[in-house]
């Protein structure tokens, strides 16, 4: 977020390099609270929410707590009426399949009889 403001492009290793190094330490324990709190795909969710164009921090709790609960109760949502969809997707026009045990019935035995 902080590279794409000053339009600076990121290599591989950044972190390790002086500038943003200090800047990585900091937002790696934040962003490991948020992940133990919230799914990632909450946390997801929420920064590319269009209330949070303006966060820089995983620190912004202010900004970021009460649209991350948001996001929790949707997510929470939306995965309960899926686990929903799931059990009410059984149907009831096919007729059950007939397990065959390899042993012919009486009546096909007697239509054997019959044909020869």
């Amino acid at each position: 977020m902080i590279a794409k403001r000053e339009r600076t492009e990121l290599f591989d290793q950044f972190w390790n390099t002086e500038p943003w190094k200090a800047i990585f330490r900091r937002q790696v324990p934040l962003a490991i609270k948020l992940l133990k709190k919230h799914q990632s795909e909450v946390i997801l969710a929420t920064l590319r929410d269009r209330r949070c164009w303006k966060i820089h921090s995983f620190g912004a709790n202010w900004l970021l707590a009460p649209l991350l609960t948001q996001k929790q109760r949707e997510y929470d949502a939306q995965q309960t009426q899926a686990t929903t969809m799931k059990m009410t997707q059984t149907s009831t026009v096919q007729k059950p399949q007939r397990i065959t045990t390899g042993k012919k019935s009486l009546f096909s035995q007697l239509k054997e009889t019959e044909n020869g």
